[in-house]
């Protein structure tokens, strides 16, 4: 028995010394036979390695469970991009993106309509409003000048543009709701220029709307303002009505001028400043059928059969009243508030 082990150990030992001779000659080991032929170890090494890869694939993930990794075959791998693509998508659903739809049409619409409405008070110095288009309703427009910025609700706006330091802006307001101008209260626009045309409308906040120079015209509409300055006035009303509680010539001193063209409508306004009395006042009044009255007495008109009146101040600084009025009624009250200044 010994014999015969000792001579199986030698024959696999010779035979072991022969393939590698073989190998490290050129040669091949084959260890497997199939479709008729030879196959050396190698391929047969190299079949089950590809054969692993592409069975196995090492995968990890994250779901309410925790983290999970591990070596999976084709079958699981396609079971977990399932899990993970139901996991996203379930996520995405519970979000509400509805509103990025709807502010992205909004943003559309109001970039196709080309309406521009400014958003910082420092790049505007002139206002141009322009309310004269029909509206067949009673609505009101209100001008409120006591915000930090520019708005426009509650009106059909037919345009809204920036030129520069000036921004146009032309509307009617629409339906039953209330039309509401928002714009910051500065010390002083440049130029503000209002057609109020047929319509209403109200001047409200804690600062007066101020500009170096401020126009108004009025066809049939009425204009209430709470606080109004200027240095240079230009108010033409037809068979409107103009309101001012305060309104106040000259914004850093007690000089400037109101030019008033008064139709058939009416213009009461309460002028404040240092009015101590009425020669504190320069004036050039002209008037046909109509009145012009100061502090209540008439001074030029059928009341007073005097259709033209001047007078110079009693200093140079006096601010100037010029006016023409036709059959209307130009009602001014002087209001001395030189020394506490009621609003501005």
């Amino acid at each position: 028995m010994k014999k015969l082990i000792l001579a199986c150990c030698t024959i696999l030992t010779i035979g072991g010394c022969l393939m590698l001779g073989g190998w490290a000659a050129g040669g091949q080991l084959y260890g497997s036979y199939y479709n008729g032929a030879l196959h050396p170890v190698s391929e047969s090494i190299r079949d089950i390695a590809y054969g692993m890869k592409n069975q196995w694939h090492y995968h990890s993930w994250v779901d309410e469970h925790g983290w999970h990794s591990g070596w999976f075959d084709d079958h699981l791998d396609d079971w977990i991009d399932d899990t993970v693509d139901q996991a996203v998508d379930g996520a995405l659903d519970n979000f509400d993106t509805d509103w990025v739809d709807d502010w992205l049409d909004t943003r559309h619409e109001t970039i196709a309509s080309g309406i521009d409405i400014p958003r910082s008070m420092d790049v505007i110095s002139s206002l141009n409003f322009d309310f004269s288009g029909f509206s067949d309703n009673n609505g009101t427009i209100n001008i409120v000048s006591d915000t930090a910025s520019f708005n426009v609700s509650g009106a059909d706006i037919t345009s809204s543009t920036l030129d520069g330091t000036t921004w146009s802006l032309c509307l009617t307001p629409s339906g039953s709701e209330q039309c509401v101008i928002n714009v910051p209260y500065t010390i002083s626009y440049s130029n503000i220029f209002l057609n109020v045309g047929d319509q209403t409308v109200d001047i409200t906040g804690s600062g007066p709307l101020a500009a170096d120079n401020l126009e108004i015209h009025i066809a049939d509409g009425t204009l209430n303002a709470e606080k109004l300055s200027s240095d240079k006035y230009n108010i033409t009303v037809q068979n409107g009505k103009l309101y001012a509680e305060q309104l106040k010539i000259g914004q850093m001193s007690t000089s400037g001028t109101l030019d008033i063209s008064l139709g058939d409508g009416s213009m009461t306004a309460t002028l404040v400043g240092e009015y101590p009395d009425s020669s504190a006042l320069s004036y050039q009044l002209d008037s046909d059928s109509g009145a012009i009255l100061l502090n209540g007495h008439a001074i030029s008109g059928n009341a007073s059969d005097v259709h033209h009146a001047s007078q110079k101040g009693s200093s140079n600084a006096c601010p100037l009243l010029r006016a023409q009025v036709g059959s209307g009624t130009l009602d001014l009250l002087l209001e001395d508030t030189g020394r506490a200044p009621i609003g501005f």
